[in-house]
């Protein structure tokens, strides 16, 4: 790969980056983005290109994708067009440096609608991260957490599942 590859990757993922954060497609370049917002965005370039380099979708300094970014900051229009444009449903189950899945993310951070889109498109609701931990587990350690408790639970979600120290999400949800 050569110096300007490397450095147009670097700012591709920092784009990225940037969209999976703010909850906009807006600061994606153009030459990306093409055609009119209402019936979605036209792909100027093609999936193989360097962009797609699994390490461009990591970020820098941590083991999270773009996903786990989006999903933590509620970005289900990013996740939307990750997931639907370029078909990257891999990115789905990555685990960053904790274990966690883009679902623990939503589900530690009370991210509904989210948690409900990579259910619907094809997460473990059950997904283990490191020490054995559910996207339940997490969700009960947040207060105000009935409705992400709600919706995994009607997903499917073992509540009887334990993590590595023998915890069940009632365990947590009552510490």
């Amino acid at each position: 790969m050569s110096k300007k590859e490397t450095g147009e990757v670097r700012e591709q993922r920092k784009l990225f980056f940037q969209a999976a954060l703010s909850k906009s497609l807006d600061c994606l370049p153009q030459r990306l983005l093409i055609g009119d917002k209402q019936n979605g965005p036209t792909i100027v370039f093609e999936p193989e290109r360097v962009l797609w380099d699994c390490r461009s979708l990591i970020q820098p300094g941590s083991s999270d994708t773009v996903l786990h970014v989006a999903a933590r900051n509620g970005n289900l229009n990013f996740i939307r067009f990750v997931l639907e444009y370029f078909n990257l449903n891999h990115l789905l189950t990555a685990a960053n440096q904790d274990g966690k899945c883009p679902l623990h993310e939503a589900a530690q951070n009370l991210q509904c609608e989210v948690a409900q889109y990579l259910i619907d498109h094809g997460t473990s609701v059950d997904a283990l991260k490191r020490a054995d931990w559910t996207p339940l587990m997490l969700a009960c350690t947040r207060n105000d957490n009935e409705a992400m408790v709600g919706l995994l639970l009607r997903k499917g979600a073992r509540a009887t599942l334990r993590n590595k120290d023998g915890w069940t999400p009632f365990h947590i949800a009552t510490r």
